[in-house]
């Protein structure tokens, strides 16, 4: 028997595509080669993926429109590695947890080292130095795998302060998972 909440889940089925249409996007689909597949937890699986274009960019804290050959539904994952890795090693990491809606079905179920994929950048809140005075405090906080674009944008903004700014700050995280 079903609990109450995966009944509503199957009824309130999200289409990311529906819900952040809106939202500013890449026009440029960029293609990928899944490198490595890494299991983090018994429920989230972490992929590399090597990004051919060489234009591809992303800000800390934007996600990807992730398109799977043969799936018709489109993922949408936040980025979970710095826009540095792209620069070092040209990939990208994305954590994904496991679920029955399709694209995050087949990278559970489906996805090996070598599978192509597409990705567009999208998402309109992201790190930007300008954002922010480094000498602010910043309290941040997330429930589940919401937690990717803002672990993100708290490393980039401590790394900017350790460069930029003699003046220590305080960054809070609060966390939670089910």
């Amino acid at each position: 028997q079903l609990s109450r909440r995966a009944e509503f889940l199957k009824i309130v089925r999200y289409n990311h595509m529906d819900k952040t249409g809106h939202f500013i996007r890449s026009p440029q689909i960029s293609k990928g080669i899944v490198k490595q597949v890494t299991d983090i937890s018994p429920t989230i699986k972490l992929l590399n993926i090597y990004i051919e274009n060489q234009k591809f960019n992303f800000k800390p804290g934007q996600w990807v429109d992730f398109h799977i050959p043969g799936v018709n539904v489109v993922g949408g994952y936040s980025i979970c590695s710095s826009p540095q890795l792209l620069k070092s090693d040209s990939s990208l990491n994305l954590a994904v947890k496991y679920s029955t809606h399709a694209p995050a079905y087949w990278v559970h179920k489906n996805c090996k080292c070598g599978d192509e994929v597409s990705l567009a950048v999208g998402g309109e809140l992201f790190y930007s130095r300008n954002n922010h005075n480094l000498s602010d405090n910043l309290l941040l906080i997330a429930g589940g795998v919401g937690i990717n674009p803002l672990f993100l944008y708290s490393m980039t903004f401590n790394l900017n302060n350790s460069v930029y700014n003699e003046v220590k700050n305080i960054t809070f995280m609060l966390y939670s998972s089910g």
